[in-house]
Parts: C-alpha cells; structure tokens; sequence
C-alpha cells in the first residue's frame, strides 16, 4: 500500500462523515469497498476483527491503535492528506 490506487479492490474501515471519510472518498478508486461507521470505536473494532482490511483514521488515533495491537501488527500505509493544527 503506497497510495490510494492501492484501495482497489479492498475494504476501507472509516467513521461516517469525518474528513477522513470525505478524503478516501474522493481519492479511492471505484472497487474500493469503504465501509462507514457511525463512531470510531466501531471503525477500529472493524478493523481489528477483519471486517476491514483498512482503516482510515488520523495519526494520533493510528498510533495508539499500532501501540495497544501487537498480536494484530497494524502498520501505517501511507498518509491521505494533512490536516492544518489550529490555535484557539
């Protein structure tokens, strides 16, 4: 998996109406089977459990998701887009 042509074909864990959701949307080609979820802890309990192949999600939750799954040996892929961070 190096980009979003590697989608094809291939099922995409993701939490419904998110950016993340937005962004595979655009960028995945028409196989890709994206797979919406109404809150993250459902999209990762996909994704560990084999619903999901894939699973999109920002880099703090992919972190702790890689930290606390050793048994499953989740990696990251590749990036899908950056987020500006905001000052309030």
């Amino acid at each position: 998996m190096k980009s979003t042509a590697d989608l094809s074909d291939k099922s995409v864990a993701v939490v419904c109406g998110t950016l993340e959701d937005l962004s595979v949307t655009q960028a995945a080609p028409p196989t890709a089977d994206i797979k919406r979820f109404e809150d993250p802890n459902s999209a990762i309990s996909a994704f560990l459990t084999g619903q999901g192949q894939l699973l999109v999600v920002g880099n703090d939750v992919g972190a702790t998701i890689i930290s606390k799954n050793p048994p499953v040996q989740p990696k990251q892929k590749f990036q899908l887009f950056s987020s500006p961070d905001h000052e309030g």
